[in-house]
Parts: structure tokens; C-alpha cells; sequence
């Protein structure tokens, strides 16, 4: 569930978000606690891997994956809730 594997729209060189990041990112900011928005931001966006992302922590590898695992599940079930938006949003475009 990678965001950068989302296509940003591009008008005219400009990119826009597409509605999958809008929804990605609208889940990431309502569904997760802030702790676990800043687990998503350094291995979604920073690209940093399980290991590294335990060593800022200064937590085990095996507790930084299972916080990924349920942090993807949230948003998948978020992102279900409120697919009626995404579909709307996607007729926009």
C-alpha cells in the first residue's frame, strides 16, 4: 500500500494528488494515532526499512513489522468505510 505507487495527475505540468492519494492521505491523518502517522511517514515516505526504522525507535525489527501490519489494516478498513468519497472523487477525474 505504497502511496508512491498512486499516480499523481498531471494538468498541464502541474501535478495534483489523484484521488487515491487524497483518500490515502485523508485515511493516514483520521484512522492512525500520530505515533503510528510517523511509523507510516518514515517507512512510506522515507523509504526506510523495518531495521532502520527500529533503530530510530530503539525498538525490536520484529515490533516496527508488526506495527506496519496493523497500521495497513487500519487504513484498508478506513479506506473501505469511506469508499462511497473514492468513488465520487474518482467520477471528478
Amino acid at each position: 500500500m505504497m502511496d508512491d505507487n498512486i499516480p499523481e495527475i498531471d494538468n498541464g505540468g502541474e501535478k495534483h494528488p489523484s484521488p487515491e492519494q487524497l483518500i490515502l492521505r485523508e485515511a493516514v491523518s483520521k484512522a492512525l494515532m500520530n505515533k503510528q502517522q510517523h511509523v507510516w511517514e518514515m517507512y512510506n515516505y522515507d523509504r526506510l526499512t523495518h531495521a532502520e526504522i527500529a533503530k530510530k525507535l530503539k525498538v525490536n525489527t520484529s515490533s516496527v513489522t508488526r506495527q506496519i501490519k496493523t497500521i495497513e489494516k487500519q487504513l484498508k478498513k478506513w479506506i473501505k468505510k469511506y469508499n462511497r468519497v473514492y468513488e465520487v472523487l474518482r467520477k471528478e477525474y
